[in-house]
């Protein structure tokens, strides 16, 4: 899809008698398909600051984009070094030079970045966040951005709806889990949903004892 966008708009741009050699018509051609597939997806550019979370995610949306706009395999590491910026550009560069002419696939692409990134001792502390992450002073809203965003990084502790929902429930407050269980749930998403209306109706109520308590105090 992007190819086409490209090759339609420099064949729009060019005339049968321009006289251009084939190197610089191939440079235009990519210079056009990365215009194009930037206008098409917008995606973000990845600076190279050292924040796991962010590096995976990047790569994730890399690779969904490449799959909607139809981005061919021998491509998408040229495309994907397109948004690497600052940090992560001069490493990019100063890899690819000691690749010494290698032809750099999509696979070898996202093992270098991983390896850079997401290095093994990373997912070690990344799995230890994971399995030592607790509710504390998060609201339950708060808490399951967190534990979504640490659990795709050790899927053999989520892999099943009952190891996913299982650990969920064991970081939550204490008293929310009892509260939640009498309800015999049996769904991640609607435990995440009781759970916050459990805890909301705590919260209420508290507020409002406390309403009662200051009343009391004045009369």
């Amino acid at each position: 899809m992007v190819e086409q966008v490209a090759h339609r708009r420099l064949d729009e741009g060019l005339s049968s008698s321009d006289a251009e050699t084939e190197a610089r018509r191939v440079h235009k051609i990519i210079r056009l398909m990365l215009s194009a597939l930037k206008e098409t997806l917008n995606f973000d550019e990845f600076l190279g600051l050292p924040d796991p979370i962010k590096a995976q995610s990047w790569l994730r949306e890399m690779e969904k984009a490449f799959e909607l706009a139809e981005v061919k395999e021998d491509k998408k590491a040229q495309y994907a070094s397109y948004y690497l910026k600052d940090e992560a550009s001069y490493w990019w560069e100063s890899s690819k030079a000691l690749l010494e002419g290698e032809v750099i696939t999509w696979e070898r692409f996202t093992e270098m970045f991983l390896e850079k990134y997401l290095p093994s001792y990373m997912q070690d502390q990344l799995e230890m966040w994971f399995l030592n992450l607790r509710q504390k002073d998060m609201t339950v809203a708060e808490y399951e951005v967190k534990f979504s965003e640490l659990a795709r990084f050790v899927p053999e502790y989520v892999n099943s709806k009952a190891k996913k929902d299982k650990r969920f429930q064991q970081g939550l407050k204490p008293w929310i889990p009892t509260q939640v269980a009498l309800l015999e749930i049996r769904t991640y998403t609607v435990i995440v949903q009781k759970a916050m209306i459990v805890e909301g109706e705590r919260e209420a109520t508290k507020r409002e004892c406390e309403g009662k308590k200051r009343k009391f105090e004045e009369s």
